[in-house]
């Protein structure tokens, strides 16, 4: 697949002095056994374009990675969609869309993508640290001596 290609636009110059971020970035022709781009996750504005030949193709290369955090599936065909998204391991899928997210409903990645769950009543859960403690409040509990304890 060669070196690849690297693709920046640049943000309108109306909103360029205001942003404290980079540009986005697209990359295509990365070899997707080898480029760390295409391999790990990065948390930018950065996106990797990847051919496939067929569905099973393009559902191998989605999950050839040790990561699983979000994805998307873009297509016109919802039957396709669903079937699709069943067999992505990631632990947010979008369909035609990205970043849309109802903030009670379970948020969290797969496989090296992050540790359990937070959004709704699962942050309750992830940001809790669980201890046990019983209390006796009954009398003392004395064992009564036996024959044999006094000799």
């Amino acid at each position: 697949m060669g070196h690849g290609r690297l693709c920046r636009p640049t943000h309108p110059r109306h909103l360029a002095p205001h942003l404290n971020h980079p540009p986005p970035r697209a990359a295509q022709g990365l070899d997707h056994a080898t480029s760390r781009v295409a391999r790990e996750e990065i948390f930018g504005p950065v996106v990797t374009v990847h051919p496939f030949h067929s569905e099973d193709d393009a559902v191998r290369l989605v999950n050839d990675s040790p990561y699983g955090l979000a994805g998307s599936v873009w297509t016109n065909d919802l039957t396709l969609a669903h079937r699709v998204t069943r067999r992505i391991h990631s632990g947010l899928l979008w369909v035609n869309c990205w970043l849309h997210r109802d903030l009670r409903v379970p948020f969290g990645g797969v496989k090296q993508s992050g540790l359990g769950r937070e959004g709704g009543a699962y942050s309750l859960d992830f940001y809790s640290e669980y201890k046990t403690v019983t209390i006796f409040t009954g009398p003392p509990e004395v064992e009564e001596e036996t024959e044999h304890a006094q000799a």
